[in-house]
């Protein structure tokens, strides 16, 4: 069973590279896919949060310094609705979340900077949740022009380029029903063009 997902044509195959897996879920074998270990050699500045009501958190704030290229990782007893949103002073944004009553993680890039060049650029891509486990855990790896997201052991995976108009340098975290996170990490990463 391939639970492998194509958002879009625009996407890239893959802008970091990856360790392939296989897990069992209710029957049914899927692959998983996580950022190589190597990828920590990049980690540069951390900051680590606990107990975090998912609320609206301005986490630019909270960890004091926001650049990219960068790294979250959080982990979660319960899952909910709740959003990630990476924006700049022009008003562009992505934002990539879940959503619980479709089942379903999404980037939106609508209004991420440059997307009148092709139809379905400017949209909102899903990628269904297979893990039937009520906590969760995901890492967003973040750069320029790209996002990725590996939620729930690396079974859900989407990786999503945009075209800002200039840089984003703020992030942000949104949950209408109080979402907790128990714990997130923040790195900062090394480029590798530098």
């Amino acid at each position: 069973y391939a639970n492998i997902v194509p958002t879009d044509k625009w996407r890239s195959a893959m802008t970091i590279p990856r360790d392939l897996g296989i897990e069992e879920v209710g029957g049914k074998y899927l692959l998983t896919s996580h950022p190589v270990p190597e990828l920590d050699a990049l980690n540069k500045e951390e900051v680590k949060l606990e107990n975090v009501d998912a609320s609206n958190v301005d986490l630019t704030a909270k960890l004091g310094k926001f650049s990219l290229p960068a790294r979250f990782h959080f982990t979660t007893d319960q899952i909910d609705n709740f959003s990630f949103t990476l924006s700049n002073d022009a008003r562009e944004k992505v934002v990539a979340g879940y959503d619980k009553a479709s089942n379903s993680y999404y980037v939106d890039r609508t209004n991420s900077g440059k997307v009148s060049f092709e139809k379905g650029f400017g949209a909102k891509h899903i990628a269904p949740r297979f893990s039937g486990k009520s906590n969760m855990d995901m890492t967003l790896i973040i750069d320029q022009a790209s996002i990725e997201l590996f939620a729930d052991n690396g079974l859900t995976v989407m990786t999503q380029i945009f075209f800002p108009n200039t840089p984003f340098n703020k992030i942000a975290l949104q949950s209408p029903d109080h979402f907790m996170i128990k714990s997130l990490q923040y790195n900062s990463l090394k480029s590798i063009w530098k």
